[in-house]
């Protein structure tokens, strides 16, 4: 678009004065949009192979729909505060909210690393949300212990003692399992990185009961007639004969049995 002098002039003069104040960024950075952004940030993580891949765009989706096509050094504080508003008018639970603002704020960092921005805006959240209820004494522990299936209840054990996740156990592998060297070896976790469980005492009694009862067929540790428990829980929720039957079941898929925590000497 053509202009006069004395309107160049006066740009100039503005810029020059943002420049001074530090408002200033770059041609670049000032036309960066929240979908480039975000675009660039799915681009990252399906580069360094992150499993969680699909959760985290699923998560997005919401900020991709109300900032599409908003300049990112215009996102303001008020605007944010203002989606997450709506997001709760919306009904979106407090620790969604939260973790929606907080994948925002690693696509955010991931522009700032590649010099795309010249800071990492402050990105407000909902609180913490999801936090883990209901832990529980030996004692409470041993009362429920007795009323599982033995099946159940080892795998409840085990995940007593070790401190880990009910979908942890249920995919723990035979091949991750060493006997010889009294180890489990899990070579990548959830956060990426591996994990080392010392057999021994109750924990190694376990998984040599288990181990004496694998079958060619399953290639996990703890199984229900060759299949997967996670498969074969379902099927026994859906026979559970009684209401208190199916709260015990539940209970065993909450762990919430679980929550104890593990001995120091159980991980490395």
């Amino acid at each position: 678009m053509l202009v006069s002098e004395r309107e160049a002039r006066s740009l100039l003069h503005e810029r020059l004065a943002a420049v001074h104040r530090g408002t200033w960024h770059g041609r670049e950075a000032q036309r960066l949009t929240v979908k480039e952004l975000l675009d660039a940030y799915k681009a990252d993580l399906e580069v360094r192979g992150k499993k969680s891949v699909d959760k985290i765009l699923s998560l997005l989706k919401p900020v991709h729909a109300a900032f599409d096509g908003e300049r990112v050094l215009a996102l303001t504080v008020d605007k944010r505060n203002a989606y997450m508003a709506e997001r709760r008018a919306q009904h979106a639970a407090p620790g969604t909210i939260t973790q929606e603002m907080i994948f925002l704020r690693s696509a955010l960092r991931l522009a700032h690393r590649q010099q795309r921005i010249p800071h990492v805006p402050y990105v407000p959240t909902a609180g913490a949300g999801g936090v883990r209820k209901g832990f529980v004494d030996v004692e409470l522990f041993d009362r429920i212990h007795a009323l599982m299936p033995e099946l159940y209840a080892d795998m409840a054990e085990f995940a007593y003692l070790t401190g880990w996740r009910y979908e942890e156990v249920c995919g723990l592998e035979l091949a991750w399992v060493f006997l010889a060297d009294a180890e489990i070896r899990l070579t990548e976790t959830k956060n990426g990185e591996g994990r080392v469980i010392v057999l021994e005492g109750r924990l190694r009694e376990l998984v040599e009961k288990w181990w004496g009862k694998r079958r060619l067929t399953c290639a996990y540790l703890f199984h229900r007639n060759g299949r997967r428990v996670r498969d074969a829980l379902r099927e026994q929720w859906g026979g559970a004969p009684s209401p208190a039957c199916r709260s015990t079941i539940f209970a065993v898929r909450r762990f919430a049995i679980c929550a104890a925590p593990a001995s120091p000497k159980a991980s490395r």
